[in-house]
């Protein structure tokens, strides 16, 4: 068996000795995260003009003024260049953790700074204004985080970069006004955002994306007369890069250039973990960074060189980069190191603040894994306090805290929360179980109340006001947030009922609980619980003289309750139809999805609260098709027309007539049932069984239906069309798609694939769809077909077009 740790070191040793020249102390490093804004190119051609404002040879004195070198990694890399956390079977990257979101924001700036162990790191949102671009400005520096609001008038994007540059210089002079660079960058122009820039900012938002095979071919034919330096480098490494060329020459091995190359190859579609460890190996040698190291040690476990990674990592954290530590605990947690995990994540957390948001993060992370509760709690303390601005430290203390059962932390933890993100309603939610559970009823109602103000959807702070209202005896308001709750979910939600028993014995002097409790037992169908709860309340109630109003109705409602189940009957014939509420297209066909459509009665106050339902189809000697569901049947209904649940018929049906037999249960009980004759005759028809799942595809320009019921008369037309749709796009393909790199397309670019593509290739195409349990879902055509091709055309399944 060969001995990778051996191999790798040999790397490490080989690419010393082989750029030991270049090896340099940078003065300083610079990482530009993409910025956020609905104009994807707009934002990132801000993030990628104010990286080419300081590392453009000769667009700016800055290099003079910080020192005799700038390592600026750009928004073409910056935010994939975090090296994840090692875990069992895999890795964790932060951002996947914190939510992407969270990487435009103040936290995000310091996550980046010392996740990538840089100087300073920037990040931000531009965003479109009525009369301006405004962009939020986000730098973290040694001397903490700079926020700034800047703003241009639109067409002058160049303004924006300029005022962007100054706050940056002045970061990495040392963060201080007096202190800045005499000569601030220089923004590089105000291109207009077209043309072969356009095509130039599309590539860097591929490469970010972690495309960068998409990100190569884009710019391929772009004369290079069109580009500028900065795009012409980008090119020449994305070409390097794809082609695995080796490094060789003086400006191949510019160290900047030679960490963009080795993070590229990070987003090739397969690549080889032995020559990437060896590419960050290189920039190790050249450059010194901590960085280099980290992810050569990252690609030796990718490798399945464990024993390799580990100077590296030492490397890396001697080299002030505390963030290594971190990664050095989760590989000896994920290989059952136990002590090496708790020496690297005491190490961590010791340092507090200057272990880094990004080392923390990860500790907490890495403790989580390892379900090591309070060293994750410890993590996430010094990370509070290291990065107050990060919401998810305070989200997760909340979770442990309830888990705990500890009601006053998780409180604490989630009022710094809605503070740093008022508009969620999760923590507002969250927040007023968190003071229900403490009995601070008043806020716990408010709290509740203003997350039903963000989303009028949230379902689940309408149960916790429902709760507080009928702890507190106000039980019309109780009912009406109820039935607001179940009108969001008619399913009665098994927890809400839970609460109200807790409330029994949290508060045993609150008689109108039992009322509460009864009447969501009713409305979940459970006649037995809901008698029990509801004689309860009338008994209290009436002997305090309370309630007289709600005494009555429960009085009334126990007379249904008590009395036998009223019988369920079957009104009219079982209709069956092709997909849900669609036509009676008998006769039908194997593959076909038959929805029955009936109504279900009763000659009693009420049909239960939920129906279950059973379709039945004898399809051989013995053997029964069969399909159930629960139907949420309105309250105080006395009729319900089901026609939501389907039934496929199998592909190799044999012609003939079969019964179909539907059965409708009740609650306690009581069923009916009904048989209609179903005639199945041919083969499977595409068309047939789009209709049948409710699969509809669109148009691109209209945004139309390609096809619908009027055309089951001539169903082999759907192909024609589908083809059609193709030539239609092709234009647009060309400009918008890139080259495929695998399968029966491969080689073509979008505009050949869709002029090419034959009614084969498209009856492929359907039967991939169709190979899947796809329902109920609408796309547009040629997305879903762009994509199956660029995927290599697979046979199927798929999971999503």
């Amino acid at each position: 068996m060969p001995r990778p740790a051996r191999r790798l070191l040999l790397i490490l040793a080989a690419a010393a000795a082989a750029f030991a020249p270049l090896s340099a102390a940078f003065a300083a490093t610079l990482a530009i995260h993409p910025f956020d804004s609905d104009d994807t190119l707009l934002g990132f051609a801000v993030a990628d003009e104010l990286a080419a404002a300081f590392d453009a040879p000769g667009a700016s004195e800055l290099a003079a003024d910080v020192g005799p070198s700038l390592l600026v990694l750009g928004p073409e890399v910056a935010g994939g260049a975090i090296p994840p956390l090692v875990a069992d079977g895999g890795f964790v990257g932060l951002s996947r953790v914190v939510g992407g979101d969270v990487m435009f924001g103040p936290a995000g700036a310091d996550l980046l700074r010392t996740g990538l162990g840089v100087d300073v790191a920037v990040t931000g949102r531009v965003l479109v204004m009525e009369d301006d671009y405004r962009l939020e400005l986000q730098v973290a520096g040694e001397g903490g985080a700079i926020s700034a609001t800047l703003s241009a008038p639109h067409g002058r994007r160049d303004r924006l970069v300029a005022q962007a540059a100054r706050v940056v210089a002045r970061a990495l002079a040392g963060g201080t006004p007096a202190d800045a660079p005499s000569a601030v960058p220089t923004a590089v122009g105000n291109v207009p955002l077209e043309g072969a820039y356009a095509t130039y900012l599309t590539a860097v938002v591929y490469a970010a994306g972690g495309l960068v095979t998409d990100a190569a071919t884009v710019l391929t034919g772009v004369p290079a007369a069109d580009l500028s330096p900065r795009a012409a480098r980008l090119k020449d490494d994305l070409d390097a890069v794809v082609a695995g060329a080796p490094v060789a020459g003086a400006a191949d091995a510019d160290p900047g250039r030679l960490l963009r190359r080795a993070v590229l190859e990070l987003g090739l579609p397969t690549f080889d973990d032995v020559a990437t460890a060896a590419a960050f190996a290189r920039v190790a040698s050249a450059t010194d960074l901590p960085l280099a190291y980290a992810w050569a040690a990252i690609m030796a476990v990718s490798a399945g060189d464990l024993d390799g990674a580990h100077e590296p990592l030492a490397l890396a954290e001697a080299g002030g980069y505390p963030y290594a530590a971190t990664l050095a605990a989760s590989l000896a947690s994920s290989t059952g190191d136990v002590e090496a995990y708790r020496a690297g994540l005491e190490r961590v957390v010791a340092g507090e603040a200057d272990s880094g948001s990004a080392a923390l993060l990860g500790a907490s992370v890495v403790a989580q894994m390892a379900e090591d509760t309070q060293a994750e709690k410890a993590a996430l303390h010094a990370l509070g306090r290291a990065a107050p601005f990060l919401t998810y430290t305070f989200e997760r203390l909340s979770y442990i805290a309830f888990d705990e059962e500890d009601a006053a932390a998780a409180a604490g933890a989630l009022a710094v929360a809605v503070q740093l993100d008022p508009e969620s309603d999760l923590y507002w939610t969250n927040l007023g179980w968190s003071y229900y559970l403490l009995g601070f009823l008043e806020r716990s109602e408010a709290a509740s109340l203003h997350a039903v103000e963000l989303d009028a959807n949230q379902f689940i702070a309408n149960y916790n006001v429902g709760l507080v209202r009928s702890v507190t005896g106000r039980l019309a308001e109780a009912v009406d947030a109820y039935d607001r709750a179940m009108r969001l979910d008619p399913s009665v939600d098994d927890e809400a009922i839970k609460d109200l028993e807790s409330a029994r014995s949290l508060y045993p002097d609150a008689t109108s609980v039992y009322y509460s409790l009864g009447y969501l037992y009713d409305a979940d169908g459970r006649r037995a619980e809901a008698r029990t709860a509801l004689r309860t309340f009338v008994r209290r109630a009436g002997a305090a003289g309370l309630y007289p109003e709600f005494v009555a109705t429960a009085t009334q409602r126990l007379v249904v309750l008590d009395a036998p189940p009223p019988p369920l009957e079957l009104f009219g014939d079982v209709v069956v139809h092709l997909g849900v509420r669609g036509p009676e297209a008998a006769p039908f066909g194997p593959g076909d999805t038959l929805y029955p459509s009936f109504e279900v009665s009763t000659p009693g106050d009420e049909l239960p609260a939920t129906l279950h339902v059973k379709l039945a189809l004898t399809v051989a000697e013995g053997s029964d098709l069969e399909a159930t569901a629960d139907s949420h049947v309105p309250a105080g209904a006395v009729g319900y027309v089901i026609d939501t649940v389907g039934l496929e018929l199998p592909l190799d049906l044999a012609a003939g007539t079969y019964e179909l037999v539907v059965t409708v249960e009740g609650m306690d009980g009581e069923s009916v049932s009904a048989r209609s004759s179903v005639e199945v005759t041919g083969s499977p028809v595409d068309l047939r069984r789009l209709l049948g799942r409710g699969v509809v595809m669109t148009a691109l320009e209209t945004s139309l239906p390609l096809y619908s019921a009027k055309d089951l008369a001539t169903p082999d037309r759907l192909v024609d069309v589908l083809v059609g749709e193709l030539r239609a796009g092709a234009a647009a393909a060309e400009q918008a798609l890139p080259a495929i790199e695998g399968g029966r397309f491969a080689g073509l670019s979008g505009g050949a694939l869709f002029s090419e593509s034959s009614a084969d290739d498209v009856r492929d195409y359907l039967a991939y769809l169709l190979a899947s349990d796809l329902t109920d879902y609408r796309f547009t055509f040629v997305d879903g077909y762009a994509q199956w091709a660029l995927d290599g055309a697979p046979e199927g399944p798929l999971t999503d077009p």
